[in-house]
């Protein structure tokens, strides 16, 4: 339930949701988590405020998430590079001399 408060693409959407999730709660007898998330939901949304690329960082201090992120975009990129490596050699160093800039 909560996981589906902070996947939505907006902050108005994300207290719509945040809503729906107390009104659930009530109705499944737990008027404690209901109240929680009511009192708590401006404070955990405080990071839909700044641009939506930066949601990620902002929103997590979980070391296993960032690094896993970080991981994907590496091997989505190493892919690219394979990919131009069987047609233009050149065109692959040069792309590979770029990421190794960007991330040092």
């Amino acid at each position: 339930m909560l996981k589906a408060i902070h996947a939505q693409e907006s902050k108005a959407a994300a207290r719509e949701k945040a809503r729906q999730v107390a009104v659930d709660l009530m109705t499944m007898k737990l008027p404690e988590a209901a109240r929680k998330v009511e009192d708590s939901i401006v404070d955990t949304l405080t990071y839909m405020e700044s641009p939506y690329e930066h949601w990620l960082r902002i929103r997590t201090n979980n070391v296993i998430e960032r690094p896993h992120t970080v991981e994907r975009r590496f091997f989505s990129n190493l892919e690219l590079l394979f990919a131009f490596l069987s047609e233009r050699r050149s065109a692959t160093l040069r792309i590979l001399a770029s990421e190794v800039m960007d991330t040092h």
